[in-house]
């Protein structure tokens, strides 16, 4: 993650040193630098939401290639984190793309984070029809099932929609 402001720094401490059956682990906070060899890449922008959902880079940036792109566990990849940075920094902070490699290339050293100064709205959309380049309809599969969930509230049976724990 991208950060100006520098963080208590942890102290490190070495797991194999730790007797592990006789700590309670809550008290340690586990943290992975930023970078290729992290799950989340070099970068992940967190917003508010109730589902703890956010947007990140990745080191298997080979999946962007593919046509169905439901790999993730509920958070959304971005294909160039560094130019989404660069892009939102720049309109929040006026800060030049220059500072934002800079700083993506020191990210697993200094694992560091940057809060937006304002607000900037996020948006999702969900689509699994659209029209193409030719005039087309697109089709995709509905992987989340919203829309049997729709169709069932526009015709009033409410009561047959399935509920979800986070509904």
């Amino acid at each position: 993650a991208f950060s100006r402001q520098q963080v208590l720094q942890p102290k490190v401490i070495d797991p194999n040193a730790v007797n592990w059956s006789d700590v309670d682990p809550r008290q340690f906070s586990f943290i992975q630098g930023s970078g290729n060899g992290n799950v989340l890449g070099v970068a992940k922008f967190r917003f508010p939401n109730k589902h703890d959902v956010y947007m990140h880079d990745t080191p298997s940036k080979h999946l962007f290639q593919q046509a169905v792109r439901t790999f993730s566990h509920g958070c959304m990849r971005v294909q160039n984190p560094v130019r989404m940075a660069e892009v939102i920094l720049s309109e929040d902070k006026g800060w030049p793309a220059e500072k934002v490699k800079a700083m993506a290339a020191q990210g697993a050293q200094l694992n560091q984070q940057v809060t937006l100064s304002r607000k900037m709205p996020v948006h999702i959309a969900y689509f699994t029809v659209w029209v193409g380049d030719d005039g087309r309809p697109q089709y995709k599969a509905d992987v989340y099932g919203h829309e049997e969930r729709i169709a069932l509230a526009l015709e009033g049976k409410h009561h047959l929609i399935q509920r979800h724990r986070e509904d």
